[in-house]
């Protein structure tokens, strides 16, 4: 059986693509690792050089996974995969420096190319999150930089910098007015989109280790940490707790 690396769910029907999806409930964007290795593993930066494929699935209602396409592009690792809010498009990061945007809906060849590619990096693409209007999208990684990015013309919006080590992952903040970065540096950091301050308007200490991962709610931030912790960071009432 295959091994499946980097699992994620994304529960929005297609709705103008009912027909062909009528016997599937959810999509999912999964990347694949042909060497053994732990089977539904979270953590995509943990695939080898040797693997540059993207590989998009549908899940049937019995959770069985159905190969869909290979979206082989990249050159070396793929960091990171993030779809849509429709779930129509998708999104890929890696050690090529570059972020690519595909459709993987198409029928092949044209799946498996690239609809743009997006470079301003100048090292490994670690994560990418897209805003909830589709028009625009973040990048962060190696570099230390975060670009917010418009989707149509590829153009960089505004470039973020501030932490002193690799940024691990990015989110989009409520209504798209923010940006929440988490790095190896132990820092949290969120960004006024609507300012024209580059710099961090709130910087969230804490963590022990590098931060790994980020989820917002309206007015929390839950950040995972290498050091085996999770802080959650209430914004409301200034204080912060760790599980």
């Amino acid at each position: 059986p295959r091994r499946i690396l980097g699992l994620e769910w994304c529960s929005r029907q297609l709705r103008r693509d009912s027909r062909r999806l009528a016997q599937h409930r959810q999509v999912a964007s999964v990347v694949h690792h042909p060497a053994t290795l732990p089977a539904r593993t979270t953590d995509v930066r943990h695939l080898s050089a040797c693997c540059a494929r993207v590989l998009a699935c549908m899940a049937s209602s019995q959770s069985a996974l159905v190969l869909k396409t290979t979206l082989s592009s990249h050159k070396g690792v793929v960091n990171c995969c993030a779809f849509n809010s429709d779930g129509e498009y998708c999104m890929t990061g890696g050690d090529d420096r570059s972020v690519k945007l595909w459709n993987p809906h198409r029928a092949e060849p044209l799946a498996s190319t690239p609809i743009k590619e997006y470079t301003a990096h100048n090292q490994r693409v670690l994560d990418v999150s897209i805003a909830s209007d589709n028009a625009s999208f973040a990048s962060c990684g190696g570099d230390r930089t975060v670009f917010l990015w418009d989707v149509t013309s590829g153009l960089v919006l505004r470039r973020l910098m501030g932490h002193e080590q690799r940024v691990n992952c990015v989110r989009f903040g409520p209504e798209r007015a923010t940006l929440v970065t988490a790095s190896y540096d132990k820092t949290v950091r969120c960004w006024d989109l609507r300012s024209k301050n580059a710099a961090p308007i709130q910087v969230l200490t804490g963590a022990a280790d590098s931060v790994s991962a980020i989820a917002l709610t309206e007015h929390e931030i839950v950040a995972g940490s290498i050091d085996g912790t999770v802080t959650t960071f209430d914004l409301r009432r200034g204080k912060a707790s760790r599980d």
